[in-house]
C-alpha cells in the first residue's frame, strides 16, 4: 500500500474529525509517514477503549450494593394511626429508602419490630421487607388485644431508625359491663353472676385492658374467680402490662386461686413485658405451695425475666430452700447465672448468708469454684463473698464440701488474707514476707499444711507467737 503522508497544516477531510486529528497530531513528526489503513486500525483501538473505560465506569457505579447506596429511611404514611383493640389498621406503614441525592434506593431490606405495646405484623412481633423500585416498603399491623400505645420501628442496618406511634384504644363499654367490673373488683360473687345472667360480657375490658378475671384475682376474691371462669372468661388474658390473673395470684400467695386457675387452662409459663413468670413472682415470698402447683403443670424453670434472674436464682438469694429443691428436682441449672453479673445460685445464697439453702445447692453439685465475672463487681467465688460478709455457717458449709480456700481474688492474695475477718479466725495467720515462688513478697498467704482449727479457737504456733508478742522485750 502507498505510504501517505499527513500534513497539520492541510489535514484531509478524514483528519477533520477531532479524535482521527488528535491522534494525528500526537504522533512525533518524523512518524508520521504511515497508511491511511493503520490510521483507521489506530482511530478504532482508541475509540473501543474510551467506549470501554465508559462501559467500566458505568458498570462500576451499577455494581455498589443497594445498602451503601443507603443514606436514610424516612416515613411516608401510617403514622399517629389508631384503632381498635384486636383489629387491623387500614393505613399501610410505609417508609421510603433514599441516597444521599434523595432517590429511591431498590433492593434494600428493612426490618419492621414491635417495640412497645401490643400488636403484630403479619403472623408475629417482627418482619422484614425489601424496598421497590422506588426505594419503598411497608407493612400492615393488625393491634393487640391491649389498649394503649404501640411503637413499631423501621431499621436500616447503621442508619438512624424511624418509629410509627399508633394508639389501641379500647371499645366503649356498656352500663352492664361496668356494674360487672365493679361487682368483681368488690369480691361479689352473687352480683357477678346475675350480671353475667343478664347478658354482661365476662371477657369485657378497661381501659388499661382488665377484664372482670383480673379485677377479681387483684382483690384476691376466689369465689368471684370461679364464678367468671365457669362462665368462660379467659385465663389467659393480659393487661396493659402483661400480667395474667395467674402472675396476680401467684404473687399474691393466693393457691386455691392458682389451682383454680391453672385447672382452668392458665399458662404457667405465660411471662409479662418485664419477662416474669408466675414461678418467678412466687419465689421472692416463698410461696412454696404455689410454686409446686406451678412445676405441676409444667412451669418453665429455665425462664428468667429482663434482668436475667431465674426462679433458681431469686430462691437461693432469699434463703427459700424447699422452693430451691423443688426447682432443681424439676430441672433447674444449678449453675445459671445472672448474665450481667455472673452471679449463681451458690454464690447468692453464700452472700446472703442461708447456709441450708448452700447445702442443698452443694448437694446437686454447684460449682465452688466458678467466679463472678462482671465488669460492675469484681470476680469471687461463693466462699469469697460468704467470707466477705461474714457468713460464718455458710463458709463452714463450703470448707465442709471442699472449697479452695487458697483461691485466688485478681490473682493477689488468698481468700483469709483480703475477705474479712471470719478467715482470720478460721485460719492461721500469713507467716509474713512469704515468697510465692514468682519474686511477690506477700503478707496474705497461708503456710500450706497447717491444721485449720475451728473458728474461735487458735493452734499452739499462734498462741506461742501471742505469748512472745505480749511479753515485755530483753535489753
Amino acid at each position: 500500500m502507498e505510504p501517505l503522508r499527513l500534513k497539520a497544516e492541510q489535514p484531509s477531510a478524514c483528519a477533520k474529525r477531532p479524535l482521527y486529528f488528535i491522534l494525528t497530531l500526537a504522533m512525533p513528526p518524523k512518524s508520521r509517514w504511515i497508511s491511511s489503513g493503520a490510521m483507521r486500525y489506530v482511530f478504532s483501538a482508541a475509540t473501543a477503549c474510551l467506549l470501554f473505560a465508559a462501559t467500566s465506569s458505568t458498570a462500576h457505579g451499577q455494581g455498589v450494593k443497594p445498602e451503601a447506596r443507603a443514606s436514610a429511611l424516612k416515613i411516608l404514611s401510617g403514622n399517629d394511626q389508631e384503632g381498635l383493640v384486636s383489629t387491623r389498621l387500614y393505613t399501610p406503614l410505609l417508609v421510603e429508602v433514599v441516597d444521599s441525592a434523595g432517590s429511591g434506593v431498590a433492593g434494600v431490606k428493612v426490618d419492621f419490630s414491635v417495640t412497645s405495646g401490643s400488636a403484630k405484623l403479619g403472623s408475629s412481633d417482627s418482619t422484614s421487607r425489601t424496598t421497590n423500585r422506588d426505594g419503598q416498603t411497608g407493612v400492615f399491623v393488625r393491634l393487640g388485644d391491649t389498649a394503649g400505645e404501640v411503637v413499631i420501628t423501621a431499621s436500616l442496618g447503621g442508619r438512624k431508625p424511624v418509629e410509627f406511634k399508633l394508639a389501641a384504644k379500647a371499645p366503649a363499654m356498656r352500663e352492664i359491663d361496668l356494674e360487672l367490673l365493679a361487682a368483681a373488683r368488690k369480691g361479689d360473687g352473687a352480683t357477678v353472676e346475675a350480671l353475667l345472667d343478664r347478658g354482661a360480657d365476662a371477657s369485657a375490658r378497661t381501659s388499661r385492658g382488665e377484664t372482670p378475671l383480673m379485677v377479681a384475682a387483684r382483690s384476691n376474691s376466689l369465689e368471684t374467680v370461679a364464678v367468671l371462669l365457669a362462665r368462660s372468661a379467659g385465663p389467659n388474658a393480659a393487661g396493659r402490662h402483661g400480667i395474667t390473673a395467674l402472675i396476680t395470684a401467684s404473687s399474691g400467695g393466693q393457691t386455691e386461686m392458682v389451682r383454680a386457675l391453672l385447672d382452668h387452662g392458665a399458662d404457667a409459663s405465660k411471662f409479662d413485658q418485664t419477662g416474669r413468670t408466675p414461678l418467678i413472682v412466687a419465689a421472692p415470698a416463698g410461696h412454696s405451695d404455689i410454686a409446686g402447683a406451678l412445676l405441676a403443670n409444667g412451669a418453665d424453670v429455665h425462664m428468667s425475666d429482663m434482668g436475667g434472674v431465674t426462679a433458681l436464682l431469686i430462691a437461693a438469694a432469699k434463703g427459700h430452700t424447699e422452693i430451691a429443691q423443688a426447682l432443681l428436682a424439676n430441672g433447674a441449672d444449678v449453675n445459671s447465672e445472672n448474665p450481667n453479673f455472673g452471679t449463681t445460685p451458690l454464690m447468692a445464697a453464700a452472700q446472703a448468708g442461708h447456709a441450708a439453702t448452700v447445702r442443698a445447692l452443694l448437694d446437686y453439685r454447684a460449682d465452688m469454684e466458678r467466679t463472678s465475672e462482671s465488669l460492675l463487681r469484681p470476680p469471687r467465688t461463693a466462699l469469697m463473698w460468704a467470707a466477705a460478709e461474714g457468713h460464718k455457717e455458710a463458709v463452714e458449709a463450703l470448707l465442709a464440701k471442699g472449697a479452695d480456700v487458697n483461691a485466688k481474688k485478681r490473682q493477689k492474695g488468698t481468700i483469709a488474707g483480703r475477705q474479712g475477718a471470719v478467715f482470720h479466725e478460721r485460719q492461721p495467720r500469713a507467716e509474713p514476707h512469704h515468697n510465692d515462688g514468682r519474686g511477690n513478697r506477700s503478707r496474705d498467704t497461708l503456710r500450706v499444711g497447717e491444721p485449720k482449727p475451728p473458728f474461735g479457737e487458735e493452734s499452739e504456733d499462734q498462741g506461742e507467737k501471742r505469748a512472745q508478742c505480749s511479753s515485755p522485750r530483753e535489753h
